[in-house]
């Protein structure tokens, strides 16, 4: 019951992020012939990593492996979304040369933030102290 209360809450700080997106990229431009894709892509591949962190942290890395092997399971997964973002961000402002419509910071800290801020809120059982100030922040 606590995965699907955990996986329910991440779905829907995903839905508040891509509510943002479509907000701050204008609701038509996704409604057109020719929608942004980068923000998309930066928004599966943090929607990704978020999942795959619950997945192996609750799954597949063994309970009572110390919090050391959580931890270096979330940084490479954070890498992997700060990558991801970057590389968006990049191709976003290459793509658009430089116009209005490009935001570079909403890949940087919308993603990785999104994912930080899941990460910390609804970790799984074993790995729900892993991740700093979790222990502080989590109560329940």
């Amino acid at each position: 019951m606590q995965v699907f209360r955990d996986f329910a809450l991440i779905l829907l700080l995903y839905a508040i992020y891509a509510v943002v997106i479509v907000v701050v990229y204008d609701w038509q431009s996704f409604t057109g012939d020719d929608p942004p894709m980068w923000p998309i892509y930066g928004w599966v591949g943090s929607l990704a990593a978020i999942l795959i962190w619950y997945v192996m942290a609750e799954w597949v890395v063994r309970p009572n492996a110390g919090n050391g092997t959580f931890r270096v399971l979330w940084f490479v997964l954070l890498a992997a979304v700060i990558c991801c973002e970057a590389f968006v961000a990049w191709m976003e402002l290459s793509e658009e040369s430089g116009q209005s419509n490009a935001y570079p910071w909403l890949h940087v800290v919308g993603g990785i933030g999104t994912y930080y801020v899941a990460s910390v809120l609804f970790s799984p059982l074993y790995a729900k102290y892993a991740i700093w100030p979790a222990s502080r922040i989590r109560r329940w």
